[in-house]
């Protein structure tokens, strides 16, 4: 009777809370067995992509645990049921499991409008498709969304001020795309020690909103990634097949990434980063996928040198430390130095680096309101993540895989966020940026393109962040969502901003975007 006394309390908890875990974690403590695939989390906690567990809206306590390498394994999304699920249950080396399959649909209606000087300029994507999740078994589980969209922009509209071109595949007329935007993940776990992942998706490295190692603005990318997991470090290998559009047809090139995370103290931890980016084929050969980089213990610098190539190599650094109800982080990247010219101050083109300081924390401020918060600076010095080509550069299909304004820049941005009931969450955002060089022309430019080449700079010595033409930009946004139907994760949204820029251009924009989507990824349009 004590027993189903405490099980109903939990029971209520549950219900209350949405503490799946918690309640699996109680029913052990009174005897009971519970297998962790049938404790399936609320789907409200977790993002497709860039799920933070650590900002995630059913903590309850200071003990959070974390990862820098996003999608947090162990923290897939699961559907709760709805509209077809199958479960099924097997038994496999004397140890039942559970078979668990959903499928569902995805809506995608989203519209932004800016209003300026130069009038009003608009961008649309309107789509719908599937989505399904399954665990196979207790080690091989499988997400994958596909949708069909239709997109259409103002000519001249700028990334920053509509929604983002950043679809995998697509046919273009004039101003209007056809798209076709798949999501893929396999993910397979043998033991303890071992995770192994393919597909189409993102990745991301850090604690912070943005990144400056790699972040999630592009395109999604076809990918295979290796995690290695071992007392308190973890390896994680990463094999992203790229490409840039290059008039009507599209240009290969890969990237290997490799992460070693070390978490030194139950609050501390701090890795190390490495990418090489190079295109499978140049003026002198067809190398296709360099096999040197397919060599997850080795070190790309020296490896480039063997070869005698002229890849492109980001070193990197990734830090955070969790104080309970608030963590800091930070990140530091290299993307070429002489330390000679450093110290001398002189400001050389190819001194190279980028960098990351920041907070975040949650409090409860009562028992159905929840209030989140991010402040971090972000900057990076000229040139950073470009190279002699956009086949060498850091970015994919358009857009950089670090910080989406590119280089020459610094910037503040912080967030207020209130969840009510975990359906209405109510978001405040401010963003004070400077980036340099809108000075530049068709013969030269500064260092704020990435998909520009480093040799069309004027001369040597000289660059500082925000020089040659600095652009100020203060943006506010204000943003309301709620959940209608939270079984889908159907969401609709209003983000109206307010931006007011000086320097090369004075002037203030209006923007306003909204929609109903299946909040299943990031959407990071009129995000920066």
């Amino acid at each position: 009777m004590r027993k189903l006394l405490v099980i109903g309390c939990c029971l209520l908890r549950a219900a209350t809370w949405g503490q799946q875990d918690s309640l699996a974690i109680i029913l052990k403590q009174v005897g009971m067995v519970c297998n962790p695939i049938e404790i399936i989390q609320t789907s409200a906690e977790l993002g497709f992509i860039n799920f933070d567990p650590y900002l995630a809206t059913s903590w309850h306590g200071l003990d959070v645990s974390h990862s820098s390498v996003k999608p947090v394994v162990g923290s897939q999304f699961v559907y709760p049921g709805f509209p077809i699920h199958v479960a099924r249950t097997k038994s496999a080396d004397r140890e039942a499991y559970t078979t668990r399959t959903f499928l569902f649909p995805i809506i995608n209606a989203l519209g932004a409008m800016e209003v300026s000087s130069l009038g009003n300029r608009s961008s649309a994507r309107v789509g719908t498709g599937v989505g399904l999740t399954s665990h196979f078994s207790d080690k091989l589980y499988l997400r994958a969304m596909v949708m069909a969209n239709y997109y259409q922009r103002s000519l001249g509209l700028d990334n920053r001020n509509g929604i983002l071109p950043n679809t995998y595949l697509w046919s273009e007329n004039g101003n209007r795309r056809n798209e076709i935007q798949p999501f893929f993940r396999l993910s397979y776990t043998p033991n303890k020690f071992f995770n192994f992942q393919a597909g189409i998706d993102h990745n991301f490295i850090g604690e912070g909103q943005r990144s400056m190692l790699l972040s999630d603005f592009s395109a999604p990318y076809p990918f295979v990634q290796i995690r290695s997991t071992l007392w308190k470090f973890q390896f994680v290998n990463l094999y992203q097949f790229l490409r840039e559009r290059e008039g009507n047809q599209w240009k290969s090139k890969f990237a290997s990434t490799q992460y070693l995370n070390f978490q030194a103290t139950n609050r501390f931890q701090i890795g190390l980063f490495e990418s090489v980016v190079f295109q499978p084929r140049d003026t002198l050969l067809n190398r296709g996928y360099e096999w040197e980089y397919l060599n997850p213990f080795l070190f790309y610098r020296p490896t480039e040198y063997s070869i005698g190539s002229q890849d492109r190599i980001l070193l990197g650094t990734n830090f955070s430390y969790n104080f309970g109800p608030i963590m800091a982080y930070g990140q530091f990247l290299i993307d070429d130095f002489v330390l000679g010219e450093l110290m001398s101050r002189s400001r050389w083109w190819s001194n190279k680096y980028a960098g990351q300081v920041g907070f975040k924390g949650k409090g409860r401020l009562s028992r159905n309101t929840i209030m989140t918060y991010s402040s971090e600076i972000n900057f990076a010095r000229p040139f950073t993540f470009s190279h002699v080509n956009q086949g060498t550069n850091w970015g994919n299909q358009g857009i950089p895989l670090g910080h989406p304004v590119g280089a020459n820049f610094v910037e503040s941005f912080s967030f207020v966020e209130l969840t009510v009931k975990r359906k209405l969450r109510l978001h405040v955002e401010f963003m004070v940026a400077q980036q340099g060089g809108g000075d530049s022309n068709a013969d030269f430019m500064y260092g704020e393109d990435i998909y520009r080449s480093y040799t069309e700079r004027p001369y040597e010595y000289g660059y500082f962040i925000g020089g040659n033409g600095k652009l100020n930009r203060t943006r506010l946004t204000l943003q309301a969502a709620y959940m209608v139907f939270p079984k889908l994760q159907l969401e609709v949204f209003a983000r109206p901003v307010m931006e007011w820029r000086t320097g090369v251009v004075n002037e203030q924009v209006f923007f306003v975007f909204g929609g109903m989507r299946t909040a299943l990824w990031n959407e990071r349009s009129l995000s920066y």
